[in-house]
């Protein structure tokens, strides 16, 4: 009842027309201690960090959503979503999450128009043992160490999560559920002007999810494309990095590589998931693959990189507490664009382990603790990089309302 109230008064200072709509506002908030060390060999750094992190579990956030009986079995809705940062960070707002208006039938489907996490995000999250946290030793956490001498708090070097979590002008639909599968196909297209001229970029997705009592088996694809005719080659290289999701310590592009006549690069996904609740335990398996491509200039798109990884994780019930632990290996292949050398290869592992303890419907306790490492085995250009191991461990309180 409190919370209705409150969304009701938070509608009517948004906009008096909502309140006609039933609508909900909801939020997490997550805040632990964090210790975490980070060794490169090659940069002969050994570097201790730990504080109170934000989120080491789940990802801070504050919402609302609404929806409303338009007659004959269709309802319109919004969802709005923002990530938090804990007090002791900052309160500060990130509105980079859920923004989105729907239309759904159950003979239709459901239609979404704006920004909303990608239909790869449901099945790699889906299919993570360890609840897709953000703590080191998990293929999904995806905190970056960006330079050779400051780190995150949950540094994820290797960048191995697949895709893109949440997608902006976007037109999602999700299909009538047939049978026991559910299936979802999305698009997305933006332009953006500036002073070097037009960035393009496109976004296809899809998704199946086949649930048939306690097993759960989910595929998932996601495509990125960008043109953008940049004509500095540091603005190109910093660009390419961004949209390919890669860091220094691998395989990141540089300036010298790639000319001042723009690029055009592509970014494919694919995860696979399955799982099966036998009671006392239930398992996971998951695979990813992505593909990047490159093209400098008038060039065609050349294969750049290449990122394989697979996870298997088991979570336990035990009464109010659930264990977790899943262990990953992979490999990163990676080869010339423009003018760079820096073909050969990297192997990737990790693990984690951890236990969440409900102390109510809301309120959790939790402790975490991982291990990832990189062996890079053929980077000509980043040779002083040659291998760095990442352990942290987490402890914290997490809140639901």
């Amino acid at each position: 009842m409190k919370k209705q109230i409150i969304a009701a008064a938070v509608a009517a200072a948004v906009a008096a027309p909502v309140l006609a709509q039933n609508a909900t506002i909801y939020g997490t908030m997550d805040v632990g201690y964090s210790a975490s060390k980070l060794r490169t060999d090659g940069a002969n750094r050994n570097i201790t960090s730990s504080g109170n992190g934000q989120g080491p579990l789940a990802t801070s956030v504050l919402g609302v959503m609404g929806t409303e009986d338009l007659g004959g079995g269709v309802r319109a809705g919004f969802h709005i979503e923002y990530g938090l940062n804990d007090a002791a960070s900052g309160a500060t707002l990130n509105p980079n999450r859920h923004s989105y208006v729907f239309l759904e039938n159950s003979k239709a489907g459901r239609l979404v128009v704006g920004q909303t996490t990608s239909a790869i995000h449901g099945i790699v999250t889906g299919f993570s043992a360890g609840f897709a946290n953000n703590s080191v030793g998990a293929l999904y956490t995806n905190q970056t160490q960006t330079n050779g001498t400051t780190q995150a708090d949950y540094s994820n070097e290797n960048g191995i999560r697949p895709h893109t979590a949440f997608q902006g002008d976007m037109i999602s639909w999700t299909l009538p559920k047939f049978g026991n599968a559910v299936a979802r196909v999305e698009y997305s297209r933006r332009s953006d002007d500036d002073t070097a001229g037009v960035t393009s970029r496109t976004g296809l997705g899809a998704s199946i999810r086949y649930t048939d009592g306690p097993l759960d088996i989910g595929w998932g694809y996601q495509m990125r494309t960008e043109e953008n005719p940049l004509t500095t080659s540091a603005g190109i290289a910093a660009a390419l990095n961004t949209f390919l999701t890669l860091t220094g310590n691998i395989n990141a592009i540089q300036a010298a590589d790639v000319g001042t006549a723009g690029y055009d690069a592509r970014t494919q996904s694919i995860a696979l998931g399955a799982s099966y609740n036998l009671g006392s335990v239930q398992p996971f398996l998951l695979y990813t693959t992505t593909d990047h491509t490159v093209g400098l200039g008038a060039g065609d798109r050349e294969k750049f990189s290449n990122r394989e990884v697979t996870e298997f994780g088991l979570r336990i019930p035990m009464g109010a507490t659930t264990l977790f632990g899943s262990i990953y290996n992979g490999d990163i292949n990676y080869s010339t664009v423009g003018a760079g050398n820096r073909a050969g290869s990297a192997g990737v592992d990790g693990w984690q382990v951890g236990a969440v303890h409900a102390l109510s419907k809301r309120t959790a306790l939790y402790a975490i603790h991982g291990n990832q490492s990189t062996g890079n085995d053929g980077n000509t250009e980043n040779s002083a990089r040659v291998d760095s191991k990442n352990d942290a461990t987490s402890i914290g309180i997490r809140h639901t309302f």
